[in-house]
């Protein structure tokens, strides 16, 4: 497709029919269909602009709004009156800016699911698909409740990877930061001291002392190099290619954190009356893993073909044993969604494991690297002066 016939995001400033100052971002082909779309909603635009960046929506602002809206339709609120009235509530400016354009979508006919799809780098689509069957079905309230607990759920399991790996990642940083300083800086003093002794420096030394002129020189390439390996970080190839790099005690952490990603998200869309083939389409896009996405049609394909889920889980042989073993138990006494529900609970708790013992083995181990690499430098640089001592 060419990126000229795409729509752009664009910002916009304007006032309600109440005089409220209302702000947000649309996305339209060009800026006069966007003030068109604004205008039908019911918003006098002041001004507006391409918005180049998007900044995503908080977890805790998503978690407070479907908590109350929850609230509101279990009070019997229709829903344009509690869009009304959570515009006014105590979340942030960017998104209430974002309520008051969901509002202005319900009040042209459309449903809470369908003014969440339109907003950009809102709302996940398992999140919409969720709330679009509740919907259906009439079970709104309690799908919201399930979204609650859903994102508390990530959220919780996010601080947890945060606060494992937040130690050992700030001793790194602040080591590796005196490492360079001292390359950079104090070694080349040294060596313009040496640089007056009327006599050869020791062979460790010089080599020192040569790897941080290289360093120095080189330097401003790598910096030039850093955008491109945050691009490679991005692609496909290179998630592969990394992944199958890794440790195996890596790995382990790696997949059965996916694992629990893909049965969490399963036994929630499972659970509100989402048929198992349309709910493994939403989750192909919410796993971040490329192993599971790429496996995931596969798992579409042996299901239309009349297959049980884990029968075609087996098929594909990415999915351990135990979890095939318990998901067959499930689907043939009818307690699919509790045994999903006990799989996610189980690979939750072995990746809290798994990091546990992976910030222990870290803290010193990266200590000990850093230590032995600044020791490796003090003693490079005090070679020559403990020489100078020897002399007679």
């Amino acid at each position: 497709m060419n990126i000229l016939n795409e729509p752009k995001t664009f910002r916009w400033k304007g006032f309600l029919s109440d005089n409220t100052k209302v702000e947000g971002q649309i996305d339209a082909f060009s800026k006069n269909l966007a003030k068109n779309l604004l205008i039908k909603r019911g918003i006098q635009v002041n001004c507006i602009r391409i918005q180049l960046w998007k900044k995503s929506i908080s977890s805790q602002d998503k978690i407070l709004f479907f908590r109350q809206i929850s609230i509101l339709i279990s009070a019997g609120i229709v829903i344009n009156d509690a869009m009304n009235i959570l515009t006014k509530y105590n979340f942030s400016p960017q998104f209430r800016n974002i309520l008051h354009e969901m509002s202005g979508i319900i009040q042209t006919g459309h449903s809470l699911s369908d003014s969440m799809r339109q907003i950009k780098n809102g709302f996940e689509n398992i999140v919409i698909q969720l709330i679009k069957a509740g919907e259906h079905t009439g079970t709104l309230e309690l799908i919201l409740k399930k979204i609650v607990s859903h994102e508390e759920k990530k959220i919780e399991i996010k601080q947890k990877l945060f606060s494992a790996m937040l130690y050992p990642a700030v001793i790194f940083c602040v080591a590796s930061i005196l490492f360079l300083l001292m390359i950079l800086f104090i070694i080349p003093k040294f060596a313009e001291i040496f640089s007056t002794f009327n006599r050869p420096l020791p062979l460790f030394t010089r080599c020192v002392i040569n790897l941080s002129q290289q360093i120095k020189n080189y330097l401003g390439y790598f910096l030039i190099l850093i955008p491109l390996l945050f691009y490679l970080l991005k692609s496909t190839k290179f998630k592969i290619n990394f992944t199958l790099l890794l440790p195996s005690f890596l790995k382990n952490i790696w997949h059965t954190y996916f694992l629990a990603q893909f049965t969490r998200h399963l036994h929630i869309m499972y659970t509100s009356g989402i048929v198992i083939t349309e709910a493994l389409r939403v989750i192909e896009n919410t796993l971040t893993s490329i192993y599971y996405r790429q496996c995931i049609p596969k798992l579409i394909e042996e299901i239309n073909k009349g297959q049980q889920l884990h029968f075609a889980m087996h098929q594909i042989r990415l999915f351990p044993t135990p979890m095939v073993q318990m998901i067959s138990i499930g689907e043939e006494t009818g307690t699919l969604d509790q045994i999903l529900l006990k799989l996610a609970y189980q690979f939750d708790v072995e990746v809290e494991n798994y990091l546990v013992y992976l910030s222990k083995l870290l803290e010193p181990l990266i200590i000990v690297i850093l230590g032995v690499l600044i020791g490796v430098l003090i003693i490079a640089m005090y070679l020559p002066i403990f020489d100078l001592g020897t002399i007679s």
